[in-house]
């Protein structure tokens, strides 16, 4: 299957889809008292790949977005409603 490419407002809305992603994940996080590292051990993740989720660098497939949700004892519903 061939790789789409993306228009600049396709690309556009997807880095502001990855920011948001990024930021409800920095709140939960902070919400629960965790630090980046702690978060990345409890979900079996590096920490910098926390930190460039919460940038918006990268955007997490959702079974990654289960796996943070799990650690931070969330259910998955809840962190997608937030994207709402």
């Amino acid at each position: 299957m061939a790789t789409k490419i993306l228009t600049a407002k396709e690309k556009a809305d997807k880095d502001r889809f990855a920011k948001r992603v990024g930021k409800i994940l920095k709140e939960e996080r902070e919400k629960a008292g965790l630090t980046q590292e702690r978060l990345a051990d409890k979900a079996d993740f590096h920490r910098t790949y926390i930190g460039f989720i919460e940038q918006g660098v990268y955007s997490p497939n959702l079974y990654t977005l289960s796996k943070l949700a799990k650690a931070l004892n969330i259910k998955l519903s809840q962190f997608l409603k937030s994207l709402d």
